[in-house]
Order: structure tokens, then C-alpha cells, then sequence
């Protein structure tokens, strides 16, 4: 059983490695996937790790200013 701030580490660091939040849940025995959101935490760079996998080979859309949709 991971117990304190060992719950916090183990999720974290499984969730900065790219493991999904459904398989860190069940690791750590929730039954609600918000209580695994409290447990993992991103560091910054996991998280734009997170956006540039949509950036390759993908044509991202964005709203402007003027509500006029345009490829980026």
C-alpha cells in the first residue's frame, strides 16, 4: 500500500511519463478518477510535451479575434 506524499510521488512521476490517469487510478486503487487528479501533478514540461504531439503533422485551427475560424 503507497501511503502520504508516496501516493503523490508515485503519481506524479507516472503521470509525467505519459501514463494514463485511468491506469495510475487503478495502481492506486480509486474509484474516481478526481481523486487521481488530486494525487498527480505535471510539471510544466510534461505538460508541453502534451501540446507538441498535436503540433507534429497536425494543422491546428484557431479562432481569432473576430470569431473568423483559420488554419494556424
Amino acid at each position: 500500500m503507497i501511503l502520504g506524499v508516496e501516493k503523490h510521488t508515485f503519481a506524479t512521476r507516472l503521470a509525467q511519463r505519459g501514463v494514463d490517469l485511468y491506469k495510475i487510478a487503478n495502481l492506486l486503487g480509486h474509484k474516481d478518477i478526481r481523486m487521481t487528479q488530486r494525487y498527480s501533478h505535471h510539471c510544466p514540461e510534461s505538460l508541453r510535451d502534451g501540446v507538441q504531439i498535436l503540433e507534429v503533422g497536425h494543422n491546428l485551427v484557431t479562432v481569432g479575434e473576430n470569431r473568423n475560424v483559420s488554419n494556424a
